[in-house]
Order: C-alpha cells, then sequence, then structure tokens
C-alpha cells in the first residue's frame, strides 16, 4: 500500500537514500527542505529523482506541522550524520 511520506534532510546523505529507497518502494515522497530565503522551492532534485518539497525549519513546530499535512508518515533524517557520529 503506497503512503505519502515527509521527509527531512532529503537531499542529504541519509535523507536522500531514504527518498531513493521510498519512491523505489512506489512511495510518494515530499522533501522537508530548510527555509532559503535565496530560493522558494516547490520542488527538488535527490540523486535522480525530481520530488516536491515543502519549507520548514526544525526549531518551528508550527511550520512543521504545516509541511507534513498530508503524509501518512515522516523519515526525520535532518543532521543524521552528525548525529550519528
Amino acid at each position: 500500500c503506497a503512503v505519502k511520506v515527509g521527509v527531512t534532510g532529503a537531499t542529504g546523505l541519509v535523507g536522500g537514500q531514504v527518498v531513493a529507497a521510498a519512491l523505489a518502494a512506489g512511495h510518494e515522497v515530499l522533501a522537508i527542505t530548510r527555509p532559503d530565503p535565496d530560493r522558494r522551492r516547490t520542488q527538488v532534485r535527490v540523486g535522480a529523482d525530481t520530488v516536491p518539497a515543502a519549507t520548514a525549519a526544525l526549531t518551528d513546530p508550527a511550520a512543521l506541522r504545516q509541511a507534513m499535512i498530508g503524509c501518512d508518515a515522516v523519515w526525520a533524517c535532518a543532521d543524521a550524520c552528525r548525529l550519528l557520529g
């Protein structure tokens, strides 16, 4: 059963692998990216794929909730390499 998956850190090392695996499994992916005043993106390139994007700072719970509307699941991969050491 396909689901819509939100991925924080989708353009990073770990998040990119999660995006690729989710797409390969037939899921819809939403990349949740950090705000960038120089770029307003509605899509991002992750590996060979382009996926829809929403913007939210990890420190802004309201923005994260808004970005995740419609997602059935969320993978929190932002800053995963630093956290894993």
